[in-house]
């Protein structure tokens, strides 16, 4: 009845799309069968219809509707199917975490829906489609599906049993875009006054940023890495396959930053202040980021640090403890449990990955679950031994066995490495986690600003 009043409304000066579940994803909810009747109904009134799933009563459906890296591409495309080959005779689209155009030419040539939409990989680069019809594919900034658009600021908790408690408003920000719902001063990167000659200390992702925005804008960058490779803690998302889209990320910045005549790298290199002031940078840019905390537990030395663990798995035991419930720890379980490991988180707090969005958490809770990861939270290690740890919470003390015990309870800012350079140039700016321990969007936005500045 809305749809034909409003199609009564506006005659034929309108196209009216409708978005529609393909499934519910909740037991007894809409299939794709359901939906084609419904279709049925509902296409004498409008032109067009896309696929989705997910149901706002459940809050556990969130990360289904809105898909992070623990779903594939395209995952809706089985229902837009279906639909399209019952009888509908209006164009089928889907939706639904698509953000490689190869997938949607796939989708296409295999008739499972008339047309893909977009979304969140469009916000990531409002160009993804003129890019793909002149063959620069490498040059799309991927999306990594983590909601960040969509969460930022809505600091929700889950209870135990997975419901949502909380919803509060928010703000919205890209988390690889730092162009991306900004204003329209900085949208429009005016070419820099004078041509400078800048110093990038660090070839994470903030340097990489910093480096791109400086040399887009005519300086002249000589970008400092310590090791053999650009990316920095980036990297450690490499082994694990719900973080692909992490992966992507920092080969898209790498290749960025080589397709760029204005910036040189240097490998295998500490940068220090005198190396800056023998070279005569007029800027320098500090993003040489964070370390490991080592909290003070009796035993810690006999425990691994997280970082060390990602890549070389094979030295980690069949029973795990992990110290630190934050979005490393959890990650890190559900990683090592898919590889057949048995994980414990023991977490000082009340919630597990407190600090990450709304639907980034509902999947790692799900996860969590899914893979039989073990959780203690408000508990505390009070120490570490050749056998396990010993814990305490409201429960009182208990020992808990272990083959291995890995710490990852966050990052603190590399000050002194950052200190030093204050001084070094005429402007010396900080970017990244040795401003503050912070998130990729930090690093992001924090190393592209930079280089506006200058």
């Amino acid at each position: 009845m809305v749809i034909r009043a409003i199609r009564e409304a506006v005659g034929d000066s309108l196209l009216i799309e409708l978005r529609i579940n393909g499934s519910d994803a909740v037991e007894g909810g809409i299939t794709p069968e359901d939906c084609a009747e419904q279709l049925k109904i509902f296409e004498p009134y409008i032109d067009m219809a896309h696929i989705t799933c997910g149901h706002r009563i459940d809050a556990l459906t969130r990360p289904k509707m809105h898909p992070t890296g623990f779903h594939p591409m395209a995952h809706n495309a089985w229902a837009s199917e279906i639909v399209k080959k019952s009888g509908v005779n209006i164009p089928i689209g889907l939706v639904g975490g698509v953000y490689d155009p190869a997938v949607a030419e796939d989708v296409l040539a295999k008739g499972q829906a008339d047309y893909v939409l977009m979304a969140r990989s469009a916000m990531a680069d409002p160009e993804l489609v003129k890019k793909a019809k002149e063959g620069r594919e490498d040059d799309i900034r991927p999306c990594l599906r983590c909601n960040y658009c969509m969460d930022h600021g809505r600091r929700v908790a889950l209870s135990k049993d997975l419901h949502l408690l909380a919803y509060p408003s928010y703000d919205r920000q890209c988390m690889t875009n730092p162009m991306q719902f900004q204003s329209a001063q900085k949208l429009r990167i005016a070419p820099a006054e004078r041509s400078k000659k800048v110093a990038v200390i660090g070839g994470g992702v903030a340097g990489m940023n910093a480096a791109i925005s400086c040399a887009d804008r005519g300086h002249s960058v000589v970008l400092y890495e310590k090791t053999d490779r650009l990316g920095g803690q980036a990297l450690l998302s490499d082994p694990m396959w719900f973080k692909k889209e992490m992966k992507l990320f920092h080969e898209y910045l790498e290749r960025q930053v080589k397709k760029r005549p204005a910036i040189t790298v240097v490998y295998n290199t500490t940068a220090t202040r005198e190396m800056v002031e023998e070279n005569d940078f007029d800027a320098v840019i500090v993003a040489v980021g964070a370390e490991q905390i080592v909290p003070p537990i009796p035993g810690v030395e006999k425990a691994m640090m997280s970082f060390d663990v990602f890549g070389h798995e094979d030295r980690v035991g069949k029973r795990v403890v992990i110290i630190g419930g934050g979005a490393i720890g959890v990650e890190l379980a559900i990683h090592l449990n898919g590889l057949g490991h048995e994980s414990t988180i023991v977490e000082m707090a009340e919630n597990l990955a407190s600090k990450t969005e709304l639907t980034e958490r509902t999947a790692y809770m799900i996860h969590l679950d899914k893979n039989k990861v073990k959780t203690m939270v408000n508990t505390t290690c009070t120490e570490i031994t050749d056998k396990g740890v010993r814990v305490k919470n409201a429960d009182g003390e208990q020992f808990l066995e272990a083959d291995t015990v890995i710490i990852a309870v966050g990052t603190r800012a590399l000050e002194t490495e950052r200190d030093q350079f204050t001084d070094a140039a005429f402007d010396v700016i900080s970017a990244g986690d040795c401003v503050k321990a912070s998130s990729i969007v930090h690093a992001v936005h924090s190393g592209f600003d930079a280089g506006l500045t200058l």
